[in-house]
């Protein structure tokens, strides 16, 4: 069965947004949210093609898209005001650490697609504060590190719909301006409860690792929705293009229990 799809084409890379068929979103929600890997890998690569002038390197860059904020990639609006899910540490920028569409294996042993970008912070050369946040350890990779203590912010302003503890750590997610959703995992302890309405920069929580894979690794999954679940993620790295990275969180007027 066919799929419509809305193209917005830039540089001969390509932004999809796909509208599934009824029947695909039944069988989706049925199997709550546990997707085909090979279904989403040809949605990837398909994005890519349908750009007209898309060479072969293009459409490998649409497929993985590794690197969040490439000025390279088009992006387009989304409503409202957005920021990195990440603040400033000790001058740094958040960065992705590993992008859309990388390989998985879910704890079961069956293969997966990354629906999402993690984040953390990267390292100026290997050596690169390796004292304090060792490569193999809860607070840093070969290239990136991840203090303990950093809190996770709202990407924009919203109703907190999901806000508890699971397999992956705890987990929030966010529903914004229709259809756009999104979600936030590996956090280590909540600062948030379902029904609380945030404003973009406000924290929602702290940065853990995910419990389901040691080293347990200190890092931020962030993910974007266009609709209600997973099936509806798209790539998020063009859009965060445009996002502005905050100096510090925003610190709500109110308290939060």
């Amino acid at each position: 069965m066919s799929r419509s799809t809305e193209w917005l084409l830039a540089g001969g890379v390509v932004v999809g947004a796909i509208a599934w068929t009824r029947r695909d979103a039944r069988q989706a929600r049925s199997a709550r949210g546990q997707l085909d890997p090979r279904a989403l890998s040809t949605r990837v690569a398909d994005e890519a093609a349908a750009a007209n002038s898309a060479t072969a390197e293009q459409i490998e860059h649409a497929r993985r898209a590794r690197v969040c904020g490439d000025p390279t990639l088009p992006t387009f609006g989304l409503p409202g005001r957005w920021v990195w899910p990440l603040a400033m540490w000790n001058g740094r920028a958040p960065v992705c650490s590993d992008g859309w569409g990388s390989a998985r294996t879910k704890p079961d042993g069956k293969p997966s697609i990354h629906l999402g970008v993690d984040l953390m912070y990267r390292r100026a050369s290997r050596a690169d504060l390796a004292e304090h946040f060792p490569p193999g350890t809860r607070g840093g990779s070969r290239w990136h590190v991840m203090p303990a203590d950093v809190q996770a912010l709202a990407a924009s302003a919203g109703t907190v719909r999901y806000a508890k503890w699971t397999a992956r750590g705890f987990t929030v997610v966010i529903d914004h301006l229709a259809p756009w959703a999104t979600y936030y995992t590996h956090l280590s302890m909540l600062s948030v409860r379902p029904g609380q309405t945030v404003v973009a920069g406000e924290p929602i929580g702290f940065v853990g690792g995910d419990p389901s894979k040691p080293p347990h690794l200190r890092h931020l999954h962030f993910a974007l929705w266009r609709g209600q679940w997973q099936d509806a993620a798209v790539n998020p790295a063009p859009l965060m293009a445009s996002w502005d990275v905050l100096s510090a969180p925003i610190r709500p007027s109110r308290a939060v229990a």
